[in-house]
């Protein structure tokens, strides 16, 4: 349970979320947002884009990982 007042929580999600794809931005010169209106439309240019620049990129937003590469996901399967 929240100690934060819903309207209130309500108000901060935009801005944590905000805060946290700038921040996956200044890791990797990328940020992944899976919610989005344009990746959700048409997701390859996004994951074109994650293969050049951050093949192995941390999602801040679900804090997870996402493998862009065959022989990245090859081996984590394999360990």
């Amino acid at each position: 349970m929240s100690l934060i007042p819903r309207p209130i929580e309500s108000l901060f999600k935009p801005v944590a979320k905000r805060a946290l794809l700038t921040w996956e931005i200044l890791e990797s010169g990328v940020s992944f947002d899976l919610t989005s209106e344009s990746v959700l439309a048409d997701p390859y240019p996004m994951y074109r884009l994650l293969r050049e620049k951050d093949p192995i990129h941390r999602m801040r937003l679900v804090d997870g990982w996402a493998l862009t590469r065959y022989d990245d996901v090859e081996q984590v399967l394999l360990d």
